[in-house]
């Protein structure tokens, strides 16, 4: 008598298999989601950077409509340009720090950049004395 072997066919994946791809997948989306935080943190920052920049532009509007003179503080520089409201940041929606000093005819305003950690500049020195803790800051000046 002739006993036929067959073949085991197999039916689906091997328990070894489907984790491999299950780890794989983990590994793709851990850093997928680290590089989609980063690209939120620079799109956030260039908007603090472009809106801090349009601050300095409507300061330096207020300064050519009032006879150079810069206005005392940000809300009275705002109030007086027709239309124009300041930006907030984009992630806590708190106005942006700004310090004016009307007898001096200065001003500055800063944006904290993300990550908070970082130490490439600081608003504790010049005349952006006083904003903020140490960090990571973009300030503007003024410009006359």
């Amino acid at each position: 008598m002739h006993i036929l072997h067959r073949k085991k066919t197999s039916l689906g994946f091997t328990l070894l298999e489907l984790l491999v791809v299950i780890s794989i997948i983990g590994i793709l989306i851990a850093i997928s989601a680290a590089a989609f935080t980063t690209a939120q943190q620079k799109a956030r920052n260039a908007k603090r950077q472009g809106d801090v920049n349009s601050i300095s532009k409507s300061f330096e509007q207020y300064y050519a409509a009032t006879s150079s003179n810069y206005a005392a503080n940000c809300s009275t520089m705002a109030s007086s340009l027709p239309g124009s409201s300041l930006p907030t940041d984009p992630k806590s929606g708190a106005a942006y720090p700004c310090v004016s000093n009307a007898v001096a005819n200065t001003y500055c305003v800063c944006a904290q950049l993300e990550p908070s950690g970082n130490t490439n500049g600081n608003a504790t020195n010049g005349s952006c004395a006083g904003l903020g803790t140490a960090g990571s800051y973009y300030c503007v000046v003024n410009q006359q």
